[in-house]
């Protein structure tokens, strides 16, 4: 009896020892995930811990990106390698679409997943889906050999990992959309008044020079109240897309506000981007004809960086020349400096 009660001491301190085992490894890679700068991190960090939480078994991280269903590869087990599940899109995953675990023991079940019927060598799965707030982001996936599935303890430690590594890719992505919504015009998808500010200051405070112009709609108002406001949307939309049509990589293409934009190109003297101004008035009117839009035009006024020492003065300074093509009959490129600045404000 002594014997007896010894020995399940015994394997319940096993147990116990290595329940806390497993609780410090996940632990561990719960620390190293909150250190991760961005998902590449996150996808590097689990590769690794595939290694920590399921040695000697085929692992691999499934994922899709916020603009698709589509799943692609981005970790697989550092030592054994991926378990190579043809899966490609979330709807066509078991756990995904149950949005719980699910362990098969190999092809032959009638429950079985289909996946592991397609497959060229027979062996037994646990896929665990990989979640925030309810939505779906991914899957774990951990292979075995048929009839003996992944460890019940592995999979319970998968699932609080596909937690952790969810929470984590969730809150990146979270915070990369709300970046963008502060950044990012919403209707012509350019970057806004703060974000130009901010970009062109970078160039004052590096003494990057540059052209800057500003350009606006004419006669916009005129287009909202004849053809209506989603006219002018489109109108908008349209002028967007011929500006970052005909930039360099490196330039920099802004809404202002209403139907004011502004380009800014670094390092660049005033003759070819007036050059390059006027490319973007033809590529205008060919896009507002091939689009079947209500004919419209541009005004833009142009500046150097070297009239000014901040980002505001730079700006009034190009909407001089902007003010001025507006009095000289409109469709038009003007270059302002501090003399016709003065004069016009």
């Amino acid at each position: 009896s002594f014997n007896y009660s010894a020995e399940a001491v015994g394997a319940r301190i096993e147990r116990l020892s290595a329940h806390a085992a497993r609780g410090t490894q996940l632990r561990l890679v719960s620390d190293a995930l909150d250190l991760a700068d961005d998902e590449s991190d996150v996808h590097r960090i689990v590769a690794r811990a595939f290694g920590i939480l399921a040695p000697g078994l085929p692992a691999e991280l499934l994922v899709h990106d916020s603009t698709s269903t589509r799943l692609h590869q981005v970790a697989v087990h550092p030592v054994v390698g991926a378990p190579g599940c043809p899966v490609d899109t979330t709807s066509g995953c078991v756990a995904m679409r149950r949005a719980q675990a699910v362990t098969f023991d190999g092809p032959s079940a009638i429950n079985a997943c289909p996946h592991l019927r397609d497959r060229d060598t027979t062996c037994s799965a646990a896929c665990v889906p990989v979640s925030v707030n309810g939505h779906l982001l991914g899957v774990i996936h951990v292979t075995g050999v048929e009839g003996t599935p992944p460890a019940r303890e592995v999979v319970e430690q998968l699932v609080t990992f596909a937690s952790q590594v969810g929470t984590r890719i969730g809150a990146m992505r979270t915070l990369e959309v709300t970046r963008m919504q502060a950044s990012t015009d919403g209707l012509t998808g350019l970057a806004n008044r703060r974000m130009l500010e901010a970009r062109v200051g970078d160039l004052v405070r590096k003494a990057t020079p540059f052209v800057l112009a500003v350009a606006d709609l004419d006669h916009f108002t005129h287009i909202n109240n004849t053809y209506g406001h989603e006219a002018g949307d489109r109108a908008l939309q349209l002028f967007a897309s011929v500006l970052e049509d005909n930039v360099r990589g490196h330039d920099i293409v802004a809404r202002f506000g209403g139907e004011e934009f502004v380009l800014v190109y670094p390092e660049m003297s005033v003759k070819p981007s007036m050059e390059a101004i006027e490319r973007i008035r033809v590529a205008l009117s060919r896009a507002i004809e091939r689009a079947g839009l209500p004919p419209f035009t541009c005004s833009f006024g142009v500046t150097h960086s070297s009239v000014g020492d901040s980002v505001e003065a730079i700006i009034r300074i190009a909407d001089a020349g902007l003010l001025t093509a507006k009095d000289l009959g409109r469709n038009r490129v003007v270059y302002a400096d501090e003399e016709l600045a003065a004069e016009i404000f």
